[in-house]
């Protein structure tokens, strides 16, 4: 059976953080010297080349988006009318928005999460390309797991490896979700400004386990690439 080459792909849902949020992450990848794509929710500054700006629409009910699937996926095309890609919020998937996606210009998605799973690869149906989320920090998080080193099971084998992270975690360096809401204080994310840097746990997180991930790629030797440089 034929194995795709061991690749990364550092992926981002920025799940409306402001933009002080995104740059401490962008900060991090430029100084490891490490591409990212970001789902964007919100309006954010251009991003830098060595960057990609995916859409991360939110299909789900009460999405301030808009009312329907069409008006929430033209809401957030229209702030990034270039982007080529696009992951949904919580996944969110069915057959038949390829067609919406394809209509609005989109060529590829990545709202599949397969986590750990060998030898994962890109695959096209009928027009659109996807591409699977092998690691996200929510899985790492929901399990409990250690965040001394980033090695989960699998991360050397052969396939795509596409991580996602979340803004907002790394910031905190949170542990958990619900650490982080905790740390959020209730405050809405759209509305934190910098005093939360003040909130940051020390120690063991969310964002020495990213720091970790960024040393473990760059030590590698395996290609990092963004999504659109993979179609």
């Amino acid at each position: 059976m034929y194995e795709y080459p061991l690749t990364f792909s550092l992926t981002f849902d920025t799940d409306w953080v402001p933009q002080f949020i995104l740059d401490d992450v962008l900060s991090l990848l430029q100084d490891a010297g490490l591409p990212g794509t970001f789902f964007c929710t919100s309006p954010y500054a251009p991003f830098p080349a060595t960057m990609e700006a995916g859409l991360h629409p939110n299909f789900l009910n009460g999405s301030t988006m808009g009312s329907s699937e069409e008006e929430c996926l033209a809401f957030i095309r229209r702030l990034y009318p270039q982007a080529i890609g696009s992951r949904s919020h919580c996944y969110y998937w069915h057959n038949r928005l390829r067609n919406l996606f394809l209509a609005q210009g989109l060529r590829y998605d990545s709202s599949q999460l397969l986590p750990l799973q060998p030898n994962l690869r890109p695959h096209a149906v009928f027009g659109l390309t996807h591409f699977p989320v092998w690691y996200s920090d929510g899985v790492h998080m929901q399990l409990g797991a250690d965040c001394a080193t980033f090695s989960p099971a699998g991360l050397e084998d052969p396939g795509l490896k596409v991580l996602l992270f979340h803004p907002l975690h790394i910031y905190l360096n949170s542990r958990s979700v619900q650490e982080s809401k905790t740390l959020l204080g209730g405050c809405e994310v759209p509305a934190v400004t910098e005093t939360l840097r003040a909130k940051r746990r020390s120690g063991q997180g969310m964002r020495t386990l990213f720091l970790a991930a960024l040393k473990h790629i760059r030590e590698s030797g395996a290609p990092c690439r963004r999504l659109c440089d993979l179609l």
